[in-house]
C-alpha cells in the first residue's frame, strides 16, 4: 500500500470533522491547584471522589487502538509499557512452543548454543 504513495505528502487529518461514538467522551479531570506560601511546598491538589469515579469511567480497553497482525512479533514490549495495564497478549496456539520463565532461560538456549557451536567447529570447509 505505501509502494506509490509520495511519503512527502502529507494530508492533515481535519480533527474538528470527526465523529467517534462511544469512545472517550468524557474529558480527562484536573486535580487543581493549592495555593502555597513557599516554593517548596507541593501545590498539586488531588481529585476527588466523583472526579476519581469519572475518571476510571473512561474507556481504556475498548478496542481504539488497532494492531497490524502482519507487523506484531509478539514481543510483549507493549504489555510492560503500558502504564494503565490495558494491553494484554493471549496465545492462539500456545503448543507451537515451549514458555519459560526468564530465569529458566538458559535451560532452552544453552543446549541449542552448543548443537549450533558443535556444527560450526566441524563444519567441513
Amino acid at each position: 500500500m505505501t509502494i506509490g504513495r509520495n511519503r512527502r505528502d502529507f494530508i492533515e487529518l481535519n480533527k474538528q470533522d470527526i465523529l467517534v461514538e462511544q469512545y472517550d467522551n468524557g474529558s480527562r479531570q484536573d486535580p487543581g491547584v493549592i495555593p502555597t506560601k513557599s516554593n517548596f511546598e507541593e501545590y498539586h491538589g488531588t481529585l476527588t471522589e466523583e472526579q476519581v469515579k469519572r475518571e476510571t469511567a473512561r474507556c481504556l480497553s475498548c478496542g481504539a487502538s488497532v494492531v497490524d497482525e502482519n507487523r506484531c512479533i509478539g514481543c510483549g514490549i507493549c504489555t510492560t509499557k503500558c502504564a494503565f495495564d490495558a494491553i494484554h497478549l493471549h496465545r492462539e496456539h500456545p503448543e507451537a512452543s515451549i514458555m519459560r520463565t526468564s530465569e529458566n532461560k538458559f535451560d532452552g538456549i544453552l543446549p541449542y548454543m552448543l548443537k549450533r557451536a558443535g556444527k560450526i567447529i566441524f563444519k567441513k570447509k
